[in-house]
């Protein structure tokens, strides 16, 4: 019979640090609730955090549209936070976690080349085989061959040796 998963407090026991993170994340959910209750229905889904920095709050929201929606509604929710919860707010800033994902991932598509690209690049690494530009033309080449192959809806850039088969370096 499996085990009921225990607490995260049960784990922290004596370490004031991972304690105090603890409540800060109690204070910040709680704080979302506080925020959720003066947001129509429609908003509450859509506004996924906040936090108190100084005198501001920060709502974090999920999307463009929902963050362009919900700056219309600013200053009649600064009133109810306000006069309703107590909170000392002066201003409300919005922050996009869409954005942020676009910003922290790495990842570009890659472009699609066509055949002839990786050919002509092989082509004129004919006869230079011997130096360090054909070789780099040649891994070249044969890398953009492969991209090709296996579409252009891959994102990233191949990696050496992993599901192609190819382990070696050229």
């Amino acid at each position: 019979m499996a085990r009921k998963p225990r607490p995260l407090s049960s784990f922290l026991g004596g370490s004031s640090t991972l304690e105090s993170l603890v409540a800060e994340a109690h204070r910040h959910g709680r704080l979302l609730e506080q925020v959720h209750a003066c947001l129509p229905a429609t908003m509450r889904l859509h506004c996924r955090h906040c936090l108190i920095r100084g005198r501001t709050l920060v709502l974090l929201v999920d999307s463009p549209g929902s963050a362009t929606l919900l700056r219309f509604q600013l200053p009649a929710l600064l009133d109810q936070l306000r006069a309703r919860e107590g909170l000392p707010i002066q201003d409300i800033r919005l922050r996009n976690l869409q954005a942020v994902r676009d910003i922290t991932d790495n990842r570009r598509r890659l472009p699609r080349v066509g055949r002839a690209v990786p050919e002509s690049i092989r082509q004129a690494a004919i006869g230079r085989e011997t130096s360090e530009i054909g070789a780099a033309l040649l891994r070249l080449s044969r890398t953009l061959a492969r991209v090709e192959r296996q579409g252009s809806g891959q994102t990233g850039f191949p990696q050496r040796g992993r599901g192609t088969g190819d382990t070696s370096r050229t």
